[in-house]
């Protein structure tokens, strides 16, 4: 499970998660892509702002950067 605060998280509508290693000549060490049915349920998963300090706080236990929260829209998949 990716959530590291599951009792916390509503992993309950994440329908996907990949976690990407970049190389060494990448300006990114990592990417975390959540994959949500919704919009909707992401902001519902999102507005738990204990949730999301826990779980934005305990990158540093792997990473040395600043993490950065981006959100989009899948256009295509295969």
């Amino acid at each position: 499970m990716l959530c590291h605060a599951p009792q916390r998280c509503q992993i309950q509508i994440l329908t996907r998660a990949k976690v990407l290693k970049f190389g060494d000549d990448s300006p990114y060490s990592v990417q975390a892509t959540l994959e949500w049915n919704s919009l909707e349920d992401f902001q519902k998963a999102a507005s738990d702002q204990d949730a999301l300090n826990t779980i934005m706080g305990d990158v540093k236990n792997f990473s040395n950067t600043t993490p950065k929260l981006m959100t989009g829209e899948i256009v295509g998949s295969q």
